[in-house]
């Protein structure tokens, strides 16, 4: 009962941290870090306590894997007590805990080592559901500003302050839209366990967050959420197994696809952006800068810490800055932190889990979050930095489940179970 209820815990506190709660009632820096901090520790003490039937590490009789997974986390406490040390120091540390790609990133993946047999479905499904509401809520107060045309016709050279104003709210907006759908967006993989009402809700974000995503020109993003809606016809389809079923779900894709087109011959104006970014290379500079202050030494190889920086003078909002310690591909940001070390342990473990989740499970459950892991693999080339959030939760939970043989053994009568 301990990791179950740890998993809650951790579960509410993500979403709390993540979801920009605490930044609508606290305007100050120190409670919001120490309220983090709590809920944090809290969440994470049957893990740092141990505790019969509280721990276990996955992949049980993968020897290999489970030694390279310890490797891993021991690695990811070594990056993170030299950035500490030697990057933040300890009072700058504490202030990073509300940097949702600093420290807390770094500890998130411990919870693979609670017990996943005690995980509860019936909370989980319920916590992502509050985030679809969440989203609807947050939509439907911007829906103005989400959906304006008006930002596309700024003059990107000649905005007065107020369409620059317009401008970075309708930015922020589409950046939050498709961040909240993908800490929901797991469900669009489980049609079979949360009922047609929940799922047919699902689909709808799903189609607002890419209309949203390509009005904003927001490539990567725009391309994963295609995949995840094939995979979830994928995922249809293989569990209903009759032709007519398959059918009439191809049908009702093809329609949706047919009314994308129609908008987008009706509205081209909107879509400008994407057209005009469709094969721009926005982010060549960075990268030359990042491959040039790491130069060819033994930073490739084990990273700059937490909090690490490479030379890159640049324009952020307002401010002028000569070194940066974000990279906008997740590859790079790795390497940044941990080196190439951090980088292969990591796409190895997540790799394993894809292929022990997929290929050797009997049920959907596994299937789909080895379908998850594998689309943040792939986001890791367009942006997908690892971070403290519900998204990433989901992909450690999968690493464990996908590495439990007791879940991989369930048929889906039996998860079907754990849904009730």
């Amino acid at each position: 009962m301990a990791a179950r209820k740890a998993y809650i815990r951790l579960l509410i506190s993500i979403l709390i941290y993540s979801s920009g709660v605490l930044d609508m009632f606290l305007t100050f820096t120190t409670p919001k870090v120490l309220i983090i901090l709590s809920l944090f520790l809290f969440s994470l003490y049957p893990i740092i306590t141990g505790g019969k039937n509280t721990t276990t590490p996955p992949f049980h009789g993968d020897a290999s894997t489970q030694r390279l997974l310890r490797v891993f986390i021991i690695w990811q406490m070594l990056v993170l007590v030299r950035g500490i040390f030697f990057n933040y120091g300890f009072l700058g540390a504490v202030g990073q805990l509300g940097n949702q790609y600093s420290i807390l990133a770094f500890i998130l993946p411990l919870i693979v080592f609670l017990n996943p047999i005690q995980f509860d479905f019936k909370v989980f499904v319920r916590v992502l559901a509050l985030v679809g509401l969440v989203f609807a809520v947050f939509v439907w107060i911007n829906r103005n500003n989400l959906f304006s045309s008006e930002v596309l016709d700024y003059n990107m050279m000649m905005m007065s302050d107020e369409q620059l104003e317009n401008k970075g709210v309708w930015v922020r907006s589409i950046m939050y839209v498709g961040k909240v759908f993908m800490m929901m967006g797991f469900l669009l993989f489980l049609p079979s366990y949360i009922g047609k009402k929940w799922y047919a809700f699902v689909l709808i974000c799903w189609g607002i967050t890419l209309f949203s995503c390509v009005i904003g020109g927001r490539r990567g993003q725009s391309v994963t959420l295609i995949i995840m809606e094939l995979l979830s016809v994928y995922f249809y389809i293989s569990k209903k197994r009759s032709i007519g079923n398959a059918f009439k779900f191809i049908l009702i894709t093809g329609v949706i696809a047919a009314i994308a087109l129609y908008i987008y011959s009706s509205f081209t104006s909107m879509f400008s952006l994407m057209e005009s970014r469709f094969d721009t290379d926005s982010r060549s500079s960075l990268y030359a800068s990042f491959w040039s202050d790491m130069g060819s030494g033994l930073d490739w190889i084990w990273g700059r810490g937490t909090g690490g920086t490479y030379y890159c003078p640049m324009m952020e909002g307002d401010n002028f800055v000569m070194s940066r310690n974000v990279i906008e591909a997740g590859w790079l940001f790795i390497i940044l932190s941990g080196g190439v070390i951090s980088l292969v342990l990591y796409v190895a473990i997540l790799l394993k889990a894809v292929i022990k989740g997929f290929f050797y499970s009997h049920n959907q459950l596994t299937k789909a979050f080895a379908a998850y892991i594998a689309i943040s693999l792939f986001n890791l080339i367009p942006f997908g930095l690892p971070e403290c959030s519900i998204t990433f939760f989901v992909v450690w939970i999968g690493v464990a489940i996908c590495g439990s043989p007791y879940y991989r053994s369930l048929t889906d009568i039996e998860i079907e179970q754990l849904f009730k």
